[in-house]
């Protein structure tokens, strides 16, 4: 297990610099626009980034094919994605807190909407929702490979996105403004059980794709 994280990150480790562009980048805009949402939000989603590239790698190299010539099951290929897509999370947290941070030093009254315990809250709720399309897509990645996962992972949330906004329109009475309230109030309680769950239901389901699939 140990040894897969670790390939996982020595392939990726030539592209942690164009990664690091990225909280680097809405560091930039954050201090354009003297708000530190986007720098909260957009950094976590580097993690879907690193996960999809070590899947891209791995078909490149054909490294599945090889790994089951080893001492390694197809559990073990799972739970590495996993366990790295979490690790990822929890770097990927504390950098873009480190970076708010450092940003309030350096710059002392230009973000006037900055508290330290909020910019967590709201890097804890992006970190956890990122967590929860992951888990999603490692699945994806799992069924279709790096190449076509990809284009299924774009058509499916844009079917979702299309559907919702046809049944807003199509259905009327929804309780909009209540729903919006209760999400204001409870999503960043319920943002890691929510997590956690999608883990234990999707981890499964891949551990099942992959015992079943043609290597």
């Amino acid at each position: 297990m140990i040894g897969l994280i670790k390939k996982d990150y020595f392939n990726i480790a030539s592209s942690l610099k164009v990664y690091l562009l990225i909280p680097a980048m809405f560091a930039f805009l954050s201090y354009t626009n003297k708000s530190m949402d986007m720098l909260a939000f957009g950094t976590c989603f580097i993690a879907i980034f690193v996960i999809i590239s070590c899947f891209a790698y791995d078909d490149m190299a054909h490294f599945n094919d090889y790994a089951l010539t080893l001492p390694i099951n197809r559990k073990d290929l799972v739970l590495s994605k996993y366990m790295l897509a979490n690790i990822f999370m929890i770097v990927i947290f504390l950098l873009a807190n480190l970076v708010a941070f450092g940003l309030n030093l350096m710059f002392p009254g230009r973000f006037q909407d900055y508290q330290f315990m909020d910019f967590m809250e709201y890097t804890f709720l992006a970190t956890m929702i990122v967590n929860l399309l992951t888990s999603i897509i490692l699945i994806i990645m799992f069924k279709f490979g790096s190449e076509k996962g990809r284009i299924v992972f774009i058509v499916c949330f844009l079917v979702i996105g299309l559907l919702g906004g046809l049944l807003g329109n199509v259905v009327t009475g929804i309780p909009v403004e209540k729903m919006i309230a209760f999400l204001d109030e409870y999503l960043t309680i319920l943002a890691f059980p929510l997590s956690v769950l999608a883990e234990i239901i999707c981890i499964p389901i891949a551990i099942k794709i992959v015992e079943h699939k043609e290597m």
